[in-house]
């Protein structure tokens, strides 16, 4: 009898030891999809003589959740919003003696890594600068292209594309810089010139 308690309390343990270890893992590559996803947004607040704005606020709004995200520029006026998900945001700048600062539509892609400067005017605070539209957002972190699909896209994209039902290796055909070459296979597509 003392036996069996034995094996089965081995039997526990490494279950237990291997239940354990799969939620860690599951928990490290769940955190790790997230960060990988996300987007940054960073950039300078500066008056229009060019001079550097501290302690602005800036508060950035995803327009699709009305989620807001509050920020304070540094003694250098830069600021940076981490862990976005990918969408379209409004930033608002303010700080006293200047007009408030709003800027409408900024487009963060996957894993983008954008800029936007914000340039105050001197002026009341009940005066608002709105710029419509987006500026170019300019990818300074690194100089790798990179592109992503909106879901919006993707659900308003026929079932066939390139002449094969729609997945995601076939949708990948419709990024800028992505060819066959040879071959109709998606499998065999070359992103700008490599294999």
């Amino acid at each position: 009898m003392s036996m069996f308690k034995k094996k089965i309390g081995r039997g526990s343990f490494g279950l237990s030891f291997l239940f354990i270890f799969c939620l860690g893992l599951f928990a490290f590559a769940t955190s790790a999809r997230a960060q990988g996803l996300n987007a940054t947004l960073s950039g300078a607040v500066m008056d229009q003589s060019g001079a550097t704005v501290a302690d602005a606020e800036l508060t950035l709004t995803n327009r699709a959740t009305g989620f807001e995200m509050k920020a304070t520029s540094n003694d250098r006026g830069e600021y940076t919003f981490r862990n976005l998900t990918p969408g379209t945001y409004d930033l608002k700048v303010t700080k006293t003696g200047f007009e408030n600062y709003i800027q409408k539509d900024i487009s963060l892609t996957i894993n983008a890594a954008a800029h936007a400067d914000a340039v105050l005017k001197v002026g009341a605070a009940t005066q608002t600068v709105t710029v419509e539209g987006s500026n170019t957002l300019i990818n300074s972190e690194n100089a790798t292209l990179q592109e992503g699909i909106e879901p919006e896209t993707l659900k308003s994209l026929p079932l066939v594309v390139e002449g094969k039902l729609r997945s995601a290796a076939s949708l990948v055909l419709l990024l800028p810089g992505v060819t066959t070459g040879n071959s109709a296979q998606p499998f065999s597509a070359r992103i700008n010139g490599g294999q």
